[in-house]
């Protein structure tokens, strides 16, 4: 993975990032349920290469934190997450959004509180469906679309 981070204003910041990942790509044939070898016989392992755009910043009259991204890759092939502990940046599939309100604690804590609401792969992209020998169907998701929010006290 290569990425590149530019400063736009004092407040907000984009980022770009490339890399390539092995992936699981379905073969096209069906498989037995109540036998794991024919799924794992399903799936080949390939390459897959990716672009990660996001944009980031500050609403400076309410310290709203505010960012987005969206990957671009080959969706027919299914893209592990990643997550980099030593990276700013972890890509994620689809269409991303998370945002952070500080909210007014009044000195009754040693830390901070926040609002937080986030909306992973909201175009459901990298879905794989899987059809079995009796009719039943499986799907693959490397990245579930999700709605999460909720508070966070930072200490």
């Amino acid at each position: 993975m290569a990425s590149v981070d530019r400063r736009l204003s004092e407040h907000w910041s984009v980022q770009a990032a490339f890399g390539n990942s092995g992936t699981l790509q379905p073969k096209g044939g069906m498989i037995d349920f109540g036998n794991p070898e024919s799924l794992r016989g399903a799936l080949r392992h390939t390459q897959r290469s990716w672009i990660n755009m996001r944009a980031s910043g500050v609403l400076p009259a309410v310290g709203t934190r505010v960012s987005g991204s969206y990957m671009m890759t080959d969706y027919r092939a299914a893209l592990p997450a990643h997550r980099y502990m030593t990276m700013r940046q972890s890509p994620d599939l689809g269409l991303n959004l998370q945002v952070r309100q500080p909210l007014p604690v009044g000195g009754m804590f040693a830390g901070r509180l926040e609002a937080v609401a986030e909306l992973r792969n909201l175009l459901q992209q990298g879905y794989l469906p899987l059809q079995g020998t009796n009719g039943r169907r499986i799907v693959l998701l490397p990245s579930p679309r999700t709605v999460r929010g909720g508070l966070a006290f930072i200490f």
